[in-house]
């Protein structure tokens, strides 16, 4: 009610209500801007080859920059805005045909991650064997991600990789 006040000194009331309701639709976008997001304090240095031909077996090694027991998930996947598998052509689909391609383009077109492996940690060390996908993934710049949680903390690393095509 004080914040209807205040902008009705500043808005006519026919502006007050679809002002009220962007905010509404911003809260439930972006969530409470009081509340403290958590962010991984741990660091993971990884050692991966730099570069992998499709259908190789990736060896990653990580060292953390404090002890942990818990589960690192590792994932290869594209970079922020890459679509890293083939969309369904859609011209000519109509009805539930049509729909089903939609949300499998939505699906893969969201959904950055060629390959994951989950790897128990205990201590300042991890290893994982990461199996690239054979076919369907874009050739050239893609990344390795590490999260590792544990009952006292997280943990988080990055590397880089470029896929090939086998020779």
């Amino acid at each position: 009610k004080m914040i209807d006040a205040m902008a009705s000194l500043i808005m006519r009331p026919e502006t007050l209500a679809p002002c009220r309701e962007d905010h509404i639709h911003l809260y439930n976008l972006l969530g409470d801007p009081t509340m403290v997001v958590g962010v991984p304090r741990g660091k993971v240095a990884l050692r991966a080859p730099e570069n992998a031909s499709f259908g190789e077996t990736i060896e990653i090694r990580g060292t953390l920059d404090r002890e942990l027991r818990g589960t690192a998930a590792v994932t290869l996947e594209g970079k922020r805005g890459q679509i890293v598998r083939p969309l369904l052509p859609t011209e000519g689909l109509e009805g539930e045909a049509l729909d089903r391609a939609l949300a499998t383009n939505w699906k893969r077109a969201n959904d950055p991650v060629l390959a994951r492996v989950e790897v128990e940690v205990r201590g300042r060390e991890l290893a994982a064997r990461l199996r690239v996908p054979a076919e369907g993934a874009p050739k050239g710049e893609l990344l390795i991600k590490v999260f590792v949680e544990g009952e006292t903390g997280c943990a988080i690393g990055a590397a880089k990789i470029r896929l090939r095509r086998s020779r």
